[in-house]
């Protein structure tokens, strides 16, 4: 029999939060307040998740005040980022209110636009245009002043559910070695669709693989600059179809690839498929017709470089599903294969956050190298 418990419960939350920058006594402290609290319903623990890394979030940013206040720019970027941890925490519940899940994330945008004005690194506002009056939001990433730059920029794509400033990640490993990164909110996600409307369908998510190489070609930063594709999850299905569609890209990477048409079909839970939050994102059409309209992503070949990583224990997209894109890759292709089981699981629960989120600390770096090296 198996003994569910609450910190069981947000598993799958805790391993994205770790591998995206939260702190880890800041998870145990929250965790531990909330098991600690009598709850009826999940709405009850959703409330005191919320209200607990809201608070979490108003401590560090006082402390960035007033750290800005006095000059100290550098615990001023620390704290303020630390802010925008806790908020990305807010971010990540899976609320059945839309109106708080929009609130929530742009909580988050401002703080992570916050805490950017005293990043040493560039972060460039673009728009993307993707045809009519859609436009899609974008961060593009510069290294440091004094770091030798190279002449790359890796488009980093995330899929459902995530957004730019979740990616920032990804984005650290990249600029410390000289690579250049554009992470746009795609179709479905952050600004994208919170503020611009443009929800996930094949026509957005194909018309935007083409619109971005154009608008960074004509970025005046990026002058003489080669771009590559660079996703995670459902990005990472992205990421190979787009280059696959342009052949501009340069080079593919994809982080434990996926495509929601390859999902076992019992594997995602339901608030995934019929929820008033995965319905907004995908206009509102119902999961059967949106995973067939999706079904293009599988699709094409690619010619570049390629690099996959991906996991052996991922029961949402299985080994020998996710290693049908190397089969298409016909140019230099390399992979590595993740063996080790996850841990935060409770014998029924693995997901394909827990293989993800437990090891893309180390992952990503291994990743930026193999980018940084395409500059050769």
């Amino acid at each position: 029999m198996i003994e569910w418990s609450i910190r069981s419960l947000f598993n799958p939350v805790i391993t994205r939060l770790l591998v995206y920058g939260v702190n880890s006594i800041d998870i145990e402290y929250v965790i531990s307040k909330v098991e600690s609290m009598d709850h009826r319903t999940s709405r009850s623990m959703e409330h005191a998740w919320v209200a607990l890394w809201e608070e979490k979030a108003g401590y560090y940013r006082t402390l960035a005040e007033n750290a800005s206040m006095r000059g100290k720019r550098e615990s001023a970027e620390e704290l303020y980022t630390r802010s925008t941890h806790c908020l990305h925490a807010v971010f990540m519940v899976n609320t059945a209110c839309l109106k708080d899940k929009c609130e929530h994330y742009m909580k988050y945008a401002r703080a992570y636009a916050k805490a950017a004005e005293f990043r040493r690194t560039v972060i460039k506002r673009i728009d993307v245009p993707i045809g009519g009056d859609a436009s899609l939001v974008g961060y593009l990433h510069l290294p440091a002043a004094g770091t030798e730059a190279k002449k790359i920029c890796a488009v980093i794509l995330a899929g459902l559910g995530s957004c730019k400033e979740e990616m920032h990640s990804l984005v650290e490993p990249l600029l410390e070695r000289g690579v250049s990164a554009f992470v746009p909110d795609m179709p479905g996600n952050g600004e994208s669709l919170f503020t611009r409307k443009i929800g996930c369908s094949i026509a957005s998510v194909e018309a935007s693989f083409g619109a971005i190489v154009d608008t960074l070609l004509e970025e005046p930063l990026l002058d003489g600059y080669r771009f590559g594709t660079y996703g995670l999850c459902m990005g990472g299905g992205y990421a190979f179809r787009a280059a696959s569609i342009d052949t501009r890209y340069a080079f593919c990477v994809t982080l434990f690839p996926l495509l929601i048409t390859k999902v076992l079909p019992d594997a995602t839970p339901q608030w995934m498929k019929k929820a008033e939050w995965a319905l907004f994102q995908r206009n509102n059409v119902p999961e059967e017709n949106f995973v067939e309209q999706m079904r293009r992503l599988e699709k094409g070949a690619i010619n570049c470089p390629f690099f996959i990583v991906h996991s052996r224990h991922d029961n949402w997209m299985p080994f020998d599903r996710s290693l049908e894109f190397c089969h298409r890759a016909h140019g230099l292709s390399e992979q590595l294969l993740i063996e080790i089981e996850p841990v935060l699981f409770n014998g029924e629960s693995i997901t394909h956050a827990m293989p993800v989120g437990e090891q893309l600390h180390w992952v990503r770096h291994i990743a930026a190298d193999w980018i940084a090296d395409m500059a050769n």
